[in-house]
């Protein structure tokens, strides 16, 4: 189908854009509000953020797949624990382009002194295999830069000092390679300290609710004291469920690797990126819709090969916004039957039975290109 077809033959929406509003930055954590929009939309950002940005990292785990090598260690903590305390560890390597199968990093210290050695980031050394020579100790510092504010490098070992001459120094020596990976493989490789989100409060009417709640305490005979605590309280707690419908707060925090603005425009490229799979895969015919074995009638599953909630709840949500409510479905929900599948799936059913998947496929690829506009429209706003 060309693309002036495409255009013609989406439906209109009653699925509105979002609006990104108060925007802004303080001391590197990014605050803003995505108003207009549904839970599923923005917790589907949430969700990408947490665990499919892309970043450089050690691969250590499984055994097998694992590019560091531990050619010596005798300090208190064995070869397991110390690969854990790696993989935390943020490689500040952004470039997409950057030749990884060209560094490793070496890490080779050993403590021959009477005092306590700390291994940090700054010990490490990155070696360019191809030149065999070291990165300086700029560039090394861009890659393992040290805290912004305290101008400390991040604790990676302890060498104790020996306790007599009969026993060897601790020393550690590690060879370590570079890949791309995301919190998805493991969880240590998450880009962010930070990513949450939580329903606007709609302050005129906290206030306006307050002020009946104040006059009721005053009519029982509170003091004004009693009277101040009891809305210290209730600001906190009962106050917070009076909020605006279809808004919400997002904050989100970088661990330093990216910006944060950054993060959120990868999220939604990310989420395009598989939409678009999706109206390929449906173009191309290697999408799977079976007959659904429950006991709705005329239903269908919609096989989400590789997906989970992110995905599937957000077009769950178009659906049954421009088409459950209209009747021309009259079922729409999403199931993972269990969370090892690699799979899930979108349940529908339509008001008659159906001899084909025409109909369904075309809903499937309106509501992605909907949500497509709806994550483009965040990732522009972003940009400060």
């Amino acid at each position: 189908m060309s693309s002036p077809e495409k255009e013609n033959s989406q439906q209109k929406t009653s699925v509105n854009l979002p609006n990104i509003t108060n925007i802004f930055e303080t001391n590197a954590i990014l605050n803003f509000t995505v108003e207009n929009t549904n839970v599923s939309i923005v917790n589907g950002l949430r969700r990408t953020i947490f665990s499919n940005i892309e970043s450089v990292v050690f691969k250590c785990n499984p055994y097998k797949e694992s590019l560091v090598t531990f050619e010596k260690n005798n300090t208190q903590l064995n070869n397991e624990v110390l690969k854990q305390r790696l993989e935390c560890i943020p490689i500040h390597i952004t470039d997409p382009k950057a030749p990884l199968e060209r560094l490793e990093v070496h890490i080779h210290e050993k403590n021959d002194s009477d005092t306590m050695k700390y291994v940090t980031t700054e010990h490490f050394k990155v070696y360019d295999v191809n030149t065999k020579t070291y990165l300086s100790e700029t560039q090394k510092n861009n890659i393992f830069p040290p805290n912004e504010i305290t101008k400390d490098y991040i604790l990676f070992a302890r060498l104790r000092p020996r306790i007599s001459k009969n026993i060897p120094y601790e020393e550690i020596k590690i060879t370590a390679k570079l890949m791309r990976s995301s919190a998805e493989k493991n969880g240590a490789y998450n880009v962010t300290s930070t990513c949450a989100y939580g329903p606007s409060v709609d302050v005129a009417k906290q206030d306006e609710v307050w002020k009946k709640k104040e006059d009721e305490l005053t009519n029982a005979g509170l003091t004004q004291e009693e009277i101040s605590l009891e809305k210290k309280s209730w600001f906190v707690h009962e106050g917070l469920r009076i909020t605006i419908p279809n808004n919400y707060d997002f904050i989100i925090e970088t661990i330093g690797i990216y910006k944060n603005t950054y993060i959120v425009q990868q999220a939604c490229n990310n989420i395009i990126s598989k939409l678009n799979k999706i109206i390929k895969n449906i173009e191309t015919g290697s999408f799977t819709i079976n007959s659904s074995k429950s006991n709705i009638q005329n239903s269908h599953d919609v096989i989400l090969h590789g997906e989970d909630y992110t995905i599937g709840k957000i077009i769950e949500y178009v659906l049954f916004e421009n088409y459950f409510k209209v009747g021309n479905l009259t079922f729409v929900g999403f199931i993972k039957e269990h969370p090892h599948d690699n799979y899930s799936i979108i349940r529908v059913a339509f008001p008659t039975e159906t001899n084909d998947n025409i109909e369904l496929y075309k809903m499937l690829q309106d509501s992605c290109r909907i949500l497509i506009k709806i994550y483009e429209k965040i990732s522009a706003d972003i940009t400060m």
